[in-house]
């Protein structure tokens, strides 16, 4: 099981989608400034995970589904054409467990963007669980945001056998889906991190 962010890509793909969104629109810039602000000093990793969700809803505001599946397809152009922003050694761990069995994507990307890049990368075979949208009267925001314990619970929801599963992540916000794995790899570069997990190993492929 792989996470995408960080693991198959170098940057975040949602992060990418909406603040190309939210440059076309400077209007919008001072609230997102401020909600990066409160992030950037939120004290739990459910109040980084709040301003995730208001930054999302502000830059898919006014926005359709066809408008949004238009700049998905743009920032998957853009990821597939820039390699600094892909990790191509784990792309290829990826691509061996796909040949070896079933391999689950968990991301708390949205779902249709991370399903469109994994094709790109010649793996869009894979179960793809990832944080979904709803269209609102304002336009789109998270209905699900595939994160943190929400991210374990969508797992559980689909009977998937986590105790027997290796989990490959770069994320703290990721433990409770390591703390229920067999076994995680750990690719991301903060000493301090990889201490909070555990039955881990430490990603050697870069």
């Amino acid at each position: 099981m792989f996470d995408l962010d960080g693991v198959i890509t170098s940057r975040d793909t949602m992060a990418d989608l909406c603040g190309g969104l939210l440059r076309r629109r400077p209007s919008r810039l001072f609230l997102a400034v401020g909600l990066l602000v409160r992030r950037r000093f939120a004290n739990s990793e459910q109040a980084v995970q709040r301003c995730d969700a208001a930054l999302v809803a502000l830059a898919l505001r006014g926005m359709t589904l066809d408008d949004y599946e238009s700049a998905a397809e743009r920032t998957v152009r853009r990821f597939v054409s820039e390699p600094d922003l892909l990790r191509p050694s784990l792309i290829e761990a990826l691509q061996r467990s796909v040949v070896g069995g079933p391999v689950v994507v968990a991301t708390a990307s949205e779902v249709t963007l991370a399903r469109r890049l994994l094709e790109e990368l010649g793996v869009g075979d894979v179960e793809v669980i990832g944080s979904e949208l709803a269209v609102t009267p304002r336009g789109l925001r998270f209905r699900r945001h595939n994160v943190g314990e929400r991210k374990l619970a969508s797992l559980l929801d689909r009977r998937l056998p986590l105790g027997e599963a290796t989990f490959y992540t770069d994320s703290t916000s990721d433990l409770p889906v390591a703390t229920a794995c067999g076994h995680t790899v750990y690719v991301g570069g903060d000493q301090r991190a990889f201490t909070h997990f555990v039955k881990a190993s430490w990603w050697a492929g870069d």
